[in-house]
């Protein structure tokens, strides 16, 4: 099995000057073209059931031929199982190849 993550998500790859005073996340991100088509699709998923995308932490990573997508409460620790206090994460999974959705759950 080949796991590959791919650092993204609206915090991720952020260079070292891009955090604020307050420690909030600014500057530039950087990923390749593909994992932008594949957040596109899995934010319409998300919409699909009424969730908005800005309120979230996203990772990505890369699992042998699946993009999986992780839409978690920025709130929830590392150490929680499960969706965080405040929101319920969804994870999306999409093809590599096609990047059609394979799989939509929400994490409980």
């Amino acid at each position: 099995m080949r796991i590959t993550p791919i650092v993204v998500a609206l915090q991720l790859m952020i260079s070292p000057h891009s955090l604020a005073a307050d420690g909030e996340e600014k500057g530039m991100i950087s990923m390749s073209g593909q994992t932008f088509r594949a957040l596109e699709i899995a934010a319409k998923e998300l919409d699909r059931h009424g969730l908005k995308v800005e309120k979230y932490r996203i990772f990505v990573e890369t699992i042998d031929k699946t993009i999986h997508v992780t839409f978690d409460d920025p709130d929830r620790s590392p150490t929680q199982r499960g969706s965080g206090p405040n929101l319920t994460g969804l994870s999306v999974e999409l093809d590599v190849e096609t990047l059609s959705v394979t799989r939509s759950t929400f994490i409980k």
